[in-house]
C-alpha cells in the first residue's frame, strides 16, 4: 500500500501534472483537464481555492483522495486497480 506522500510522490515521478499542462503555466485549466476527463466530473471539487485552476498541490491531492476510495489514509493495490487500468504505472 502507499500513503499519501508516497502515492504523490510516484505520481510526481511519472510526470503527470506536467504532461497534462500543455501550456507549462503550472496550473491545469478545464481545457486542459478535459482532454483527458471530457465530463469534468470532479474538476471543481479538486479545485480548493475556487479559482478556476488546478495547482499541481491541488491536484496531486485530489488524485490521492479520489483513489484512497475507502478513505484508510493508504492506497491499497487493490484501490489502485483503476489506475492501473487508466494509467498503468502507480503500482509499477
Amino acid at each position: 500500500s502507499l500513503d499519501q506522500n508516497e502515492f504523490i510522490d510516484r505520481v510526481s515521478e511519472r510526470g503527470v501534472f506536467d504532461d497534462w499542462d500543455v501550456n507549462d503555466d503550472n496550473q491545469l485549466s478545464e481545457d486542459e483537464w478535459s482532454q483527458h476527463d471530457e465530463y469534468n466530473l470532479i474538476y471543481e471539487s479538486w479545485d480548493q481555492d475556487g479559482d478556476g485552476q488546478l495547482s499541481e498541490n491541488e491536484f496531486h491531492e485530489g488524485l490521492y483522495r479520489h483513489y484512497d476510495g475507502n478513505n484508510s489514509g493508504d492506497i491499497e493495490e487493490k484501490n489502485g486497480t483503476r489506475l492501473k487500468t487508466l494509467a498503468g504505472w502507480i503500482f509499477n
